[in-house]
């Protein structure tokens, strides 16, 4: 820093008396400057290691470096005093400058380096034929905020996932339903998360209608397509989602166009009609570039890719999937195991009984049941239950 802190006590010591600075206000500038190096290191340390984001670093460093610039001053004055044949007048000075120093201590040198995050609201309604529903995040701090939706649970997809909000401004963050099955009635969270380790949980209720949504509006696509005397289409289900959309109080953004594409492929892989379905996940995907990388998009091309009867680039799909997954997405991980052993078990029953022992599958399969009948309707595989109790009997992890 700069400063050898010993010899700026020791002339603080030196000068009490002829400015009339008691011996508790000398412990509180030892104390204090003490204090101040520990920190400035510990910053120092928590940068290189990782625990402290460059931003919040040198918001802190910019203050430190404040409070360094008022130590120097106080010195001065000190320094000063030492020669002054009557240092009265300068006793104010030094005061003013201990009191300065003592306020610039008092938040830790963190003021203004962490934003100030606002979810509303924490909870969301997923009920009847509802797709989407949002929360609004906004920045009541002085820093840019970088926000990010994560540990959403299979069945939800954030759009958009991360983002940025200046001070003083809000982002709308929209949670869809996807195609995976769901249990109604269990609580379900996920994470609102700021780069200043901001973490806010928002809870997701989702009732026995919701659970259904897929079949209900894939019903629906075949009831319109009945009614023109053809089979279901691309339109057919965009039909639908918009009318799902609507329900949802669904606001349009950026992300609205690929999501609707997105959800009515889901819509269509119900129905069966394959080529319509890819052809709705590519819309999405072009229209949304990162929305190719999402875990959920993978699995749902994988399962559209078997339909159209390509296996191995299903399982490729599936495997894709859970590399993208986080670390702790176990869920997402368990259902992509789930869906590569049923799909390899056509031809490789050894490797899809292993696939289909790990503990991970076998509770996911025991928390949502949903998941066997939906992995043996939508990937075709006959006896999947039986495949899935007899590999629960011999597990091979």
């Amino acid at each position: 820093m700069g400063v050898d802190i010993d010899v700026a006590i020791g002339d603080v010591q030196a000068v009490k008396t002829k400015l009339g600075i008691e011996d508790q206000q000398v412990r509180d500038f030892d104390t204090l400057m003490k204090d101040f190096a520990l920190k400035y290191d510990a910053d120092c340390q928590d940068t290189k290691q990782g625990r402290m984001s460059q931003a919040e670093y040198l918001c802190r460093r910019n203050n430190m470096d404040k409070t360094l610039d008022k130590i120097r001053i106080f010195l001065e004055k000190i320094e000063a005093a030492k020669t002054l044949p009557d240092p009265a007048a300068q006793r104010g000075i030094v005061l003013k400058a201990l009191d300065d120093l003592e306020t610039a201590t008092k938040s830790g040198y963190s003021a203004g380096c962490t934003s100030a995050m606002v979810v509303d609201p924490k909870q969301l309604n997923f009920n009847d034929h509802t797709s989407e529903r949002a929360v609004q995040v906004s920045n009541s701090g002085n820093n840019v905020l970088v926000f990010t939706a994560g540990d959403l649970p299979n069945g939800f997809i954030a759009q958009p996932k991360t983002g940025t909000i200046a001070p003083g401004n809000l982002a709308v963050v929209a949670v869809y339903r996807t195609f995976e099955p769901v249990v109604p009635d269990q609580p379900l969270t996920f994470h609102m998360l700021s780069n200043f380790q901001e973490d806010i949980s928002v809870r997701i209720d989702l009732d026995a209608q919701n659970s259904e949504l897929y079949d209900s509006l894939a019903g629906q696509a075949r009831a319109t397509a009945a009614l023109g005397n053809h089979q279901p289409s691309l339109q057919d289900a965009l039909a639908v989602v918009d009318q799902s959309l609507a329900k949802s109080g669904s606001v349009a953004d950026k992300d609205h166009e690929s999501m609707r594409y997105f959800l009515a492929a889901g819509v269509l892989s119900r129905i069966g009609n394959v080529e319509e379905a890819k052809h709705a996940l590519d819309t999405a995907t072009f229209k949304n570039p990162s929305l190719g990388r999402e875990p959920s998009t993978l699995i749902l091309r994988g399962i559209v890719v078997n339909q159209e009867g390509h296996p191995d680039q299903a399982i490729q799909h599936f495997a894709e999937a859970k590399r993208l997954a986080s670390e702790d997405d176990k869920a997402t991980k368990a259902l992509s195991d789930l869906f590569t052993g049923a799909v390899v078990l056509n031809t490789d029953k050894k490797t899809g009984t292993d696939l289909l022992s790990k503990s991970d599958v076998q509770k996911s399969i025991q928390r949502n049941p949903k998941l066997l009948d939906f992995a043996t309707r939508e990937l075709r595989v006959k006896n999947l239950d039986k495949a899935v109790k007899n590999a629960a009997a011999a597990p091979h992890e």
